[in-house]
């Protein structure tokens, strides 16, 4: 194992750095909302639909690209999946309409799935249980760059160039990482252990198998339903700082920038400290720091409407504890199964992708541009994961 991890000690990089570029095909357009809505002369409701139509189109292929690569492998499904991306970033780029553009961001959303699917199952499989979560927390920590940067990233560039040059920009960086994973990525999956072929009914069949398992589920919403509130900040957040505060859009992506930091130093701990008879300890410290750091935001949204600064500061508590508990949440999820790892990975990331877009549906439903709606949404959800794990340690 030692000798296979040295040989391709490239690999998860160069897996890390195409998953930052699929986050930033959300993350760093995002301060270009008001620009794209002058562009194309739409509203604001409907720019935010850019967004959900991306994760609408990883929703659409989520049950596909599982089977496939239990028969075809993990390899050969990331990469066509990458030329994809590639060129629905172009088209991004490009769209001289807000139908174009909604079209390329749904394309563009379907190549997101392999990417989790594909390329998570490869780490999963290469690696022994201590090693994936030390890696899977490494990958999180420099992923959570993309929400990080992005925005200031892209903030940064509309001071200078058209927001069209984020996309160009995204075009060229995933063109060079797809052929760079071309010449080092390795098959996980030998031809031995792959399904002779794709049987609908055995497919089902094993799907079933994963849904009803109740740990399975409960592990994997407690890991992504805080995911819901992190969402409706992301996407009320340039409209917030920006519009409703007065801030520029680079005032906003430096924001962003300590708000992910947190996430960065939860990973770093769990990188530090996680072991067998640590990580549902670590869990709970987790869970109970993001729970505490909710409870704040809303009384601080609450006792002070125009306090958004305190507000970060919670959102980075919020943060701070999924850092902590997602990356062991992300692994223990897979080991409570026995499916192919095609399939417990392609229902993680359906669960993963459902809470994004849930929480794309509830900024319009329950966002009135207040400080207090954007925290009684975090509010909610992460009370629900905080729940779940109570009864996971109580009865499952």
């Amino acid at each position: 194992m030692k000798e296979k991890i040295a040989n391709n000690s490239l690999f998860p990089w160069l897996l890390v750095l195409y998953e930052v570029v699929i986050y930033l095909s959300m993350d760093a357009y995002m301060p270009a909302f008001p620009m794209i809505a002058r562009t194309f002369g739409i509203s604001a409701n409907i720019t935010q639909l850019t967004a959900t139509v991306w994760i609408l189109g990883g929703l659409a292929v989520q049950l596909i690209f599982g089977p496939l690569s239990d028969r075809y492998g993990r390899r050969p499904i990331l990469l066509f999946s990458g030329v994809l991306y590639v060129f629905s970033t172009i088209l991004c780029a490009f769209a001289t309409g807000i139908h174009i553009f909604l079209i390329a961001r749904f394309f563009q959303g379907m190549a997101m799935p392999a990417m989790f699917i594909a390329g998570y199952a490869a780490i999963n499989e290469y690696f022994d249980s201590k090693e994936a979560i030390r890696i899977l927390a490494l990958m999180q920590s420099v992923t959570i760059l993309a929400p990080a940067v992005g925005p200031m990233l892209g903030g940064a560039m509309l001071l200078f160039v058209n927001w069209r040059w984020i996309f160009i920009l995204l075009a060229i960086w995933s063109c060079l990482m797809v052929i760079a994973l071309f010449f080092n990525m390795p098959e996980t999956l030998p031809v031995q252990k792959r399904t002779n072929r794709i049987h609908l009914g055995e497919i089902i069949k094993q799907y079933k198998t994963v849904l009803f398992n109740l740990t399975f589920i409960m592990y994997a919403l407690t890991m992504f339903l805080p995911i819901i509130g992190l969402v409706a900040w992301i996407l009320v957040g340039p409209f917030l700082v920006v519009d409703h505060f007065h801030y520029s859009t680079l005032d906003y992506g430096m924001i962003q920038a300590f708000i992910f930091a947190s996430y960065i130093l939860g990973t770093k701990l769990v990188r530090k400290y996680a072991s067998d008879h640590r990580n549902h300890l670590l869990i709970n410290l987790g869970l109970s720091c993001s729970f505490i750091g909710v409870i704040a935001a809303v009384l601080i949204a609450y006792l002070l409407p125009n306090g958004l600064f305190y507000l970060i500061g919670s959102i980075m508590m919020i943060l701070l504890g999924s850092g902590i508990a997602m990356p062991i949440l992300n692994r223990l999820t897979l080991e409570t199964s026995d499916a192919p790892m095609g399939v417990r990975v392609t229902i993680f990331s359906v669960i993963r992708m459902g809470s994004g877009f849930l929480g794309t549906i509830c900024v319009p439903l329950f966002y009135n541009g207040t400080l207090l709606s954007t925290a009684l949404i975090m509010f909610v959800f992460i009370l629900i994961a905080v729940v779940l794990r109570i009864f996971t340690l109580c009865f499952a």
